[in-house]
């Protein structure tokens, strides 16, 4: 997959959407497959409050202890409308800059967003589960489209998004006591091993390692992000 002939338009986004996403692929991916050699990214974008430029982070993280192994920013200006439903349009290509500035390609992404947990079953973790042809997960901070039920309070409850009967993601206590996050698969990995990952890399945050590092480097609150500029 390529970015050639990227939509201009909400209405052409929408098609491309609706087509892209008949060329998913939710198959197993098990956290078993997890090895110390496993390249696990997670990407976020955030906005200079100054320049209202798009900020993209990528961060490798170390497969086992999830600490932080490399870190790559790009920034680019908005190309696309901010409209609810459509995030990969403006942030994609800032992201993919990023990503090509790290010195590996990931074995799975963690993404900002939404995979399937989406009106059009195509959201950004899909999106660029695509492009870079990897497993992709969605981890959000909000639920976007379907319903579920809120999980227990302790740390790993989960309960699933449904959209008309159909699973396609889960909402999950990631830290106790905390609102819960909501994962969804974007390609090439099911929603129980997508639960199964992100449960790995949650360590006493809300958010799991890959996309907590990254929303840090975007939105330069780690120490770290003097670094990468």
């Amino acid at each position: 997959m390529t970015t050639d002939e990227w939509p201009q338009s909400v209405a052409a986004a929408r098609a491309q959407q609706i087509k892209w996403a008949g060329k998913l692929k939710l198959q197993s991916f098990p956290v078993s497959l997890l090895r110390a050699t496993t390249r696990v990214v997670g990407v976020d974008v955030g906005v200079d409050s100054a320049t209202q430029q798009l900020r993209a982070a990528a961060v490798l993280v170390d497969p086992i202890n999830a600490e932080l192994r490399d870190m790559a920013v790009a920034t680019a200006t908005a190309q696309f409308p901010y409209v609810p439903g459509y995030l990969s349009y403006r942030e994609v290509p800032v992201i993919l800059a990023a990503l090509a500035k790290l010195a590996v390609t990931p074995d799975i992404l963690f993404c900002d967003g939404q995979g399937i947990a989406h009106p059009r079953q195509f959201g950004i973790a899909c999106h660029l589960g695509l492009l870079q042809n990897c497993p992709s997960i969605g981890i959000a901070k909000s639920l976007l489209f379907g319903t579920a039920k809120s999980p227990a309070a302790k740390f790993g409850a989960h309960s699933v998004i449904e959209v008309q009967g159909n699973a396609v993601g889960m909402a999950l206590r990631s830290r106790e006591q905390v609102k819960p996050i909501y994962l969804s698969p974007g390609h090439k990995i099911n929603l129980l091993d997508a639960l199964q990952w992100t449960l790995h890399f949650c360590r006493g945050f809300k958010l799991p390692e890959p996309t907590r590092l990254a929303d840090q480097i975007a939105s330069r609150r780690h120490k770290k992000w003097q670094t990468v500029d």
